[in-house]
């Protein structure tokens, strides 16, 4: 599926501004960082914050009291940071994805140094999202006097194709090639403002199936690649690798099935048995289990949660809510209170309706966009059906059609200053009509969502009492993986995120069961 993401106009502005860190995440950084910061996390301390008055905070904390009985959660942290041996780095349990920010929403540029106030010191970032890569180097150094940069790791992953257009930046392909990942790397270095990135990783692999490659050429090329990697190493401009792939936790029979087995020997074959490949980033979410119920390496006797135990290779687990079709597991509100039908008709008979007055009154000339251009509604009108979820609407949303419209739109007012009153009204009519789609496409995902949480609670009782997505955060959790990789595009977010540390993790026996009773439940 081809996508468009918004592009950063502002990079010059920024590489000439920012400093380069010449530094790095170091043991020291992150162990002092989790001592100084992880265990002021406490609620009460986030409450002492609110209004003065001793009944009114009485009032609070007493209510606080009861949901956490309600619901076990606890007062205090109940899942922490620990050390990975490998790289030596104290890793926290959440993590923060960058991929979605962007430069020109000033709410994204709250989110990360309100998550490295929190304790969310492993950032990640793509060379796929160029814009996510500059906030990151604007946060870095902006980061608090208390936070060095040997206490934050970045992690950035390569491997994606990418081509500007008037809509933003797309995927145009997937390469392996050397010379394309060593101008990832550099230009990954450039736009963060760093001499060293702490993980990298090379993203999606196994897309290189599709072109024809078999397995041996692929595992022949990702040796190559990592000889290359351990030259930079030692070079200084990264200090570990490792893949990120959807692929390590299909059954050993699929096509596209990578072994983490082979990849291990690839980069023991390129580093030695002190190789710096110390990373694997994997899916793991209600419906993608494969992490620890796929028995997929040694004779399909282990899990790759099993094998990289065993060679103390870190995992990242990322799409704790979502799964591969893009089912979201959120808690959609109902709109029951809305006649859904009638305020479709009614937003889209005003939206089409001004789109066609652009093609009989406004467009004049040949210079200006064409009707079929900027008739949005009159195409989303049509493709109302094909719309899978709201999940899929929303992205579709915010990475493609509001930027088209304001580049369609930003062309009209260019050439034709008189159009700023229609172009105005339009947007606000369409806004509308967007926030409409939004509602019916909700109303449809909540009875989807409200059947799922219901087949949990019968399962799960202790998951009981919270809402669907911190049901699938608290299971992502208990996989006992180092880190989970969730995308936070709002302070709020990271605040909810991380409430799910003070509930317990679910028993590894409680845990396998309910996620092999959800691949039954799915496939119905």
């Amino acid at each position: 599926r081809a996508i468009a993401f918004p592009s950063f106009r502002f990079a010059p502005l920024l590489r000439s501004r920012f400093r380069c860190i010449n530094t790095k995440a170091t043991s020291d950084g992150t162990r002092d960082y989790y001592e100084n910061r992880w265990f002021q996390q406490d609620e009460h301390d986030r409450v002492a914050t609110m209004p003065d008055d001793p009944k009114e905070l009485l009032l609070k904390l007493e209510k606080k009291k009861k949901e956490r009985e309600k619901t076990g959660e606890q007062e205090h942290m109940q899942i922490l940071p620990h050390i990975h041996e490998k790289s030596g780095f104290y890793i926290p349990p959440i993590s923060l994805s960058c991929l979605r920010l962007s430069a020109q929403k000033s709410h994204h540029h709250e989110v990360l140094p309100f998550a490295i106030e929190r304790g969310i010191n492993l950032l990640e970032s793509s060379s796929l999202f160029p814009d996510s890569q500059y906030v990151l180097a604007e946060a870095i150094q902006n980061f608090p006097l208390w936070v060095s940069r040997t206490q934050a790791i970045i992690l950035s992953k390569v491997g994606f194709q990418t081509t500007e257009t008037p809509r933003g930046i797309t995927i145009s392909g997937h390469s392996l090639d050397l010379d394309f990942l060593k101008k990832e790397l550099e230009d990954s270095l450039k736009r963060t403002s760093l001499h060293c990135i702490d993980f990298f990783l090379i993203q999606q692999p196994e897309i290189a199936f599709r072109e024809g490659l078999s397995q041996e050429e692929l595992h022949s090329k990702l040796e190559k690649i990592f000889r290359w990697l351990e030259t930079e190493v030692k070079a200084e401009r990264i200090q570990h690798y490792g893949i990120s792939s959807t692929a390590l936790t299909l059954p050993s029979d699929h096509p596209s099935f990578l072994s983490l087995e082979e990849i291990l020997r690839s980069a023991k074959r390129a580093g030695g048995t002190n190789h710096h490949f110390s990373v694997a980033q994997v899916p793991f979410n209600l419906f993608q289990s494969g992490l620890i119920t796929e028995k997929n390496l040694a004779d399909n006797s282990l899990t790759v949660k099993d094998v990289a135990q065993n060679e103390g290779i870190a995992v990242i687990t990322f799409s704790p809510l979502r799964d591969a079709s893009d089912f979201r597991f959120i808690e959609y509100p109902s709109h029951e209170d809305k006649d859904m039908e009638q305020l479709l008709k009614e937003s889209f008979d005003l939206a089409i309706g001004m789109e066609r007055s652009y093609k009989e009154t406004v467009q004049e000339n040949p210079s200006l966009p064409k009707f079929e251009e900027i008739a949005i509604a009159e195409m989303l009108l049509d493709s109302q059906d094909n719309t899978p979820n709201v999940a899929v609407w929303k992205d579709t949303l915010d990475q493609a059609i509001v930027p088209y419209r304001t580049s369609m739109l930003n062309q009209l007012t260019a050439k034709k200053p008189d159009a700023g009153e229609w172009a105005t009204k339009y947007t606000i009519i369409t806004d509308s009509l967007f926030d409409r789609i939004t509602w019916n496409l909700e109303h449809k995902n909540h009875k989807e969502g409200q059947g799922l949480c219901e087949f949990i609670d019968k399962l799960c009782p202790s998951l009981g009492g919270v809402p669907l997505e911190m049901k699938a955060l608290r299971v992502a959790l208990s996989a006992g993986t180092e880190s989970v990789s969730i995308g936070m595009r709002d302070v709020n977010f990271v605040s909810d995120n991380l409430r799910a540390l003070r509930f317990p993790p679910l028993p590894q026996q409680d845990l396998l069961h309910l996620l092999l009773e959800l691949k039954n439940y799915k496939s119905k």
